[in-house]
């Protein structure tokens, strides 16, 4: 049976996670968080930030929404918000760990299932990554889809 380390190293910044993947080999895994590393919310009422806003926002529209509607409306929310990347210099590292051979994957905590528009929250957040040309299947080595259904929310 082969042994099997680990060391984690958490990176502050994209300065000092340079300075570490210098040192990275192939038999490394870099796990980035999605929101607020990769990308952020443009409109205000959307970043984290402003959540007890937007929380207030969507109590008000419950109240006097059906719950179809109110679905509906938050899907669309969800679906048209404007992303934009936290820090272009990102994708320079993107490069660099795929260039490495360094399996990258990313972490994501965002709503599961269908978004009421055909589509569901995990492709919409693949065309948001796509977007900004994030590829995860590339920097992963393409794993496939890994399921964790326990995480699933409604």
């Amino acid at each position: 049976m082969q042994k099997v380390t680990s060391n984690i190293i958490k990176a502050p910044d994209l300065k000092e996670f340079e300075k570490i993947l210098t040192n990275a080999g192939d038999a490394s895994l870099v796990v980035f968080d999605i929101d607020e590393v990769i990308f952020t919310s443009k409109d205000q009422v959307l970043h984290p930030n402003y959540k007890q806003y937007r929380d207030l926002i969507e109590a008000d529209f419950a109240k006097n929404l059906s719950e179809n509607e109110f679905v509906a409306l938050i899907s669309l929310v969800y679906k048209m918000r404007a992303r934009v990347i936290v820090n272009p210099k990102i994708l320079e590292v993107f490069e660099l760990l795929s260039n490495k051979n360094i399996m990258t994957i990313a972490l994501t905590h965002c709503p599961t299932g269908n978004i009421g528009t055909g589509e569901t929250f995990e492709e919409l957040r693949m065309l948001q990554l796509n977007s900004f040309k994030v590829d995860f299947d590339r920097l992963s080595n393409y794993l496939g889809e890994i399921k964790l259904p326990e995480l699933e929310q409604n």
